[in-house]
């Protein structure tokens, strides 16, 4: 799966999920799981800013995909 890199979100996103058709989204703070009958399962922003990031395949469950920025490593 060619899920989006933390090097390409934007500074303020500190969240990554992908829904059920395939999109990524960068979230700024943390999404909440939601569905309805025109939608299949998304991310839906509760608070703070959505970008769309990129779309591919789904290869597993869209509620496993939800994941916060990684902490910032120093460089030696």
């Amino acid at each position: 799966m060619a899920t989006p890199h933390w090097d390409d979100a934007p500074s303020w996103a500190n969240w990554l999920a992908q829904d059920e058709e395939g999109d990524w989204h960068w979230f700024e703070a943390e999404p909440v799981a939601g569905s309805c009958r025109s939608k299949l399962g998304f991310w839906r922003r509760v608070e703070g800013r959505c970008n769309w990031a990129r779309k591919t395949p789904c290869y597993r469950h869209w509620h496993e995909t939800l994941t916060d920025r990684p902490p910032l490593q120093e460089k030696h």
